[in-house]
C-alpha cells in the first residue's frame, strides 16, 4: 500500500520500506545463568533462535534493566522488508529508539516512537470520549478522530 503511493507520487522514485510489528505481552520470561545463579537478562539482550519462529523473521529484545521481578522481552516481527536490511541493524535500531523517550531517563521497553504513539491515542481517546468534556477538539477534527483507525 505504501509502495503504490509512492508509486503514484514519483514511479522513479525507490525507497526502502520496512515494517516492523511488536508483542509486548509475551509470556516469555528469560533468565541469565552465571555460576549457578539466575539473574535477569542485561538490557540489550536479543534472542532470534531456539524460541522464534522458524519461518518469519522475528526476535526478542530486553531493552530495560529490571531491577524488581522477571525480565520480560518484547517480541518483534519483521513483516514486510523490500530491501532485506540485515537483522542485527534493526534490531540495534530498535535498542537504541528505546533510550529516546523523552519522559525517562533509561530504557523503555518499547522503542520512543511506539511509546509516543500509544500516549497520543490514550490521550486523544481520553478527550474525545467524553461529550460532556470541556476540552473536546474542533468539531471537524472531532469528526475525523471518529475514524481513525490507527496512526
Amino acid at each position: 500500500m505504501m509502495e503504490k503511493a509512492i508509486a503514484e507520487f514519483d514511479p522513479d522514485l525507490k525507497i526502502p520500506i520496512t515494517y516492523l510489528t511488536l508483542n509486548k505481552k509475551t509470556s516469555v520470561k528469560l533468565f541469565y545463568e552465571e555460576t549457578n545463579n539466575l539473574s535477569n537478562c542485561p538490557p540489550g539482550t536479543v534472542i532470534q533462535d531456539e524460541i522464534t519462529c522458524e519461518n518469519q523473521r522475528d526476535f526478542y529484545l530486553v531493552s530495560q534493566k529490571t531491577t524488581q521481578g522477571v525480565a520480560q522481552p518484547t517480541h518483534y516481527y519483521i513483516s514486510y522488508d523490500n530491501k532485506e536490511i540485515d537483522e542485527k541493524d534493526i534490531q540495534t535500531l530498535v535498542y537504541r529508539l528505546s533510550y529516546l523517550y523523552y519522559n525517562w531517563t533509561g530504557a523503555v521497553r518499547i522503542p520512543a516512537p511506539c511509546q509516543n504513539v500509544k500516549k497520543l491515542i490514550r490521550l486523544i481517546t481520553e478527550k474525545c470520549s467524553d461529550k460532556n468534556n470541556t476540552t473536546i477538539p474542533a468539531e471537524r477534527l472531532y469528526k475525523q478522530l471518529k475514524c481513525m483507525y490507527y496512526l
